[in-house]
C-alpha cells in the first residue's frame, strides 16, 4: 500500500535525494494513487481485468475509485464497512489521532527514524481511540461492562482498572510492533479527502459507462462508518446505489447485522459467505443470478 510501511514507499523509506527516509516531505496522496499503484503492479503482471476486488474501510474505497475510473477492469466489486465520504465526526476522530502522534516529544517533527525511539504513546493512543470507534456501546457492554480486570475490587487509583482500559492498552502496545507513526498520519488523511461523488455531473458519466456489480456489507452497529447515517448523507453509498441503478450496472446492497461487533475491517463473517461466494463464482464464469 503506498505510503504504509509494509514493503510499498512510504514516510519511512530512503529518500534518494537524502540518503534519509522521506519523514514529512513524503508527499500527501490520494486513493486515486493508490489504485494507480495496484493497476501498475497488475500490468507488469500481465493481468488487464480482474473477476473481482474486496476492500474493507480504506479499501473499500480503493475499489469503489477503482471501479469508477477504470470501469471495464473489475467485474465483481465487494466493498465491507467503507465509506464514499467521512463524515465530520470521523474526521475529527482522525484529527485528534494525528494529534496525538503529532504532539508527541518523540516525534521529532517526523525524523524520529535516526533517533533510535519514536512517538510510541502519540501511536498508542491513537490507536486506542480507534479501537473505541471500531466498538459498538452494546458490544462494549456484552465484552467488558464495568468489570475489574484481574481482580474482585477495584483499586481505586489511576492505573488500569478496568477490563476495557486493559483491552485498550493492549491494542495501542501491540499496533507498535507492526505500524510506523508517519504512515498512520498519511493514510488516515487520504481517508478525509476521499469524496468521489463530490462533483456530481462528472460521477453521472462515469456510472453510465460502470459494469461492475456490487457487493455492500454494512453493520449496523458500526458507529465508524455506520449504515443508518449513509442514509441521509447525499454523497453516500445510498447515493452511489441510486446512481448505479439507473446506470447499466447492478447493484447488490446487503446489510449484515452483526450485534458484537469489534474491529469490523478485520472480521470474519460467517454469516456473509454464502452471498460472497456466489458472487465471485458468477463473475468468474460470467454468469449473473442477481
Amino acid at each position: 500500500l503506498l505510503g504504509g510501511c509494509q514493503g510499498t514507499t512510504g514516510p519511512g523509506s530512503t529518500d534518494p535525494a537524502t540518503g534519509r527516509p522521506y519523514g514529512l516531505t513524503f508527499p500527501l496522496y490520494t486513493v486515486r494513487d493508490l489504485v494507480t499503484v495496484h493497476r501498475a503492479l497488475l500490468a507488469h503482471l500481465g493481468i488487464s481485468r480482474l473477476a473481482g476486488a474486496i476492500g474493507g474501510s480504506l479499501g473499500g474505497m480503493q475499489v469503489l475509485q477503482w471501479a469508477l475510473d477504470h470501469p471495464g477492469e473489475i467485474t465483481a466489486a465487494l466493498v465491507i464497512c467503507s465509506s464514499s465520504r467521512l463524515s465530520a465526526q470521523n474526521i475529527a476522530f482522525s484529527a485528534v489521532a494525528r494529534a496525538a502522534i503529532m504532539n508527541d516529544p518523540d516525534f521529532a517533527d517526523g525524523d524520529y527514524y535516526a533517533t533510535g525511539k519514536g512517538p510510541d504513546h502519540g501511536l498508542s493512543v491513537a490507536r486506542m481511540m480507534a479501537h473505541i470507534t471500531y466498538l459498538s456501546e452494546e458490544s462494549m457492554r456484552q465484552k467488558f461492562g464495568r468489570r475489574i480486570q484481574d481482580r474482585e475490587e477495584p483499586r481505586f487509583d489511576l492505573g488500569v482498572d478496568f477490563q476495557v482500559e486493559s483491552y485498550l492498552q493492549h491494542q495501542g502496545k501491540a499496533f507498535l510492533d507492526r505500524f510506523d507513526a508517519n504512515s498512520y498520519l498519511y493514510l488516515t488523511r487520504v481517508m478525509d479527502y476521499f469524496d468521489p461523488f463530490a462533483d456530481a455531473e462528472r460521477v453521472r458519466e462515469q456510472l453510465a459507462h460502470v459494469r461492475t456489480k456490487f457487493l455492500v456489507l454494512a453493520f449496523d452497529t458500526d458507529w465508524r462508518l455506520a449504515l443508518a447515517p449513509t442514509r441521509i448523507s447525499p454523497s453516500s453509498w445510498y447515493a452511489m446505489i441510486d446512481g448505479v441503478v439507473r446506470a447499466p450496472s447492478e447493484f447488490s446492497m446487503t446489510l449484515v447485522v452483526l450485534p458484537s461487533i469489534t474491529a469490523t475491517h478485520e472480521l470474519v463473517v460467517p454469516r456473509s459467505i454464502p452471498m460472497i461466494l456466489p458472487m465471485f463464482w458468477c463473475s468468474w464464469n460470467g454468469i449473473w443470478l442477481f
